[in-house]
């Protein structure tokens, strides 16, 4: 089986032959670039072998389908948290704006150290403020 012989004109000839009983596919091939597969599964041989068929079939089957449920609960996951992310950063977008703006009708003064303080009526908007940051923030 495969007998390799050159010709006259220089070329390499393979002659393949096959002989006997075969129990499986076959595949005579001249030349390959490249993978070549075969994937073959015969006839069950008893009552016993397709019944395990079977079960191996549907384990398999639910381990496909439990994977892709795992992927789909992580891809759900994920998109909420991006959600809760982006509307964190919009409501500290707002609540940053709001200060400034309380800032420059001067309900709220910046001492020289950077700390924000109260000015006088202010501190039941600030109590509101804070309200709705806790509903905004999440």
């Amino acid at each position: 089986m495969g007998e390799k012989r050159r010709s006259d004109d220089d070329h390499l000839n393979v002659r393949n032959d096959l002989s006997g009983e075969v129990h499986g596919p076959v595949g005579q091939f001249g030349s390959v670039h490249g993978d070549v597969h075969l994937n073959w599964s015969g006839p069950a041989r008893s009552p016993q072998e397709e019944a395990f068929r079977q079960r191996y079939i549907a384990r398999k089957q639910a381990e496909w389908d439990a994977e892709e449920e795992r992927r789909r609960l992580e891809r759900n996951a994920e998109e909420q948290a991006r959600r809760r992310e982006q509307r964190k950063e919009r409501a500290q977008g707002f609540l940053g704006s709001l200060v400034a703006a309380l800032i420059a009708y001067g309900l709220l003064q910046v001492d020289g150290w950077g700390f924000i303080k109260v000015a006088g009526v202010a501190v039941g908007i600030f109590a509101l403020l804070a309200l709705l940051g806790s509903v905004l923030g999440g």
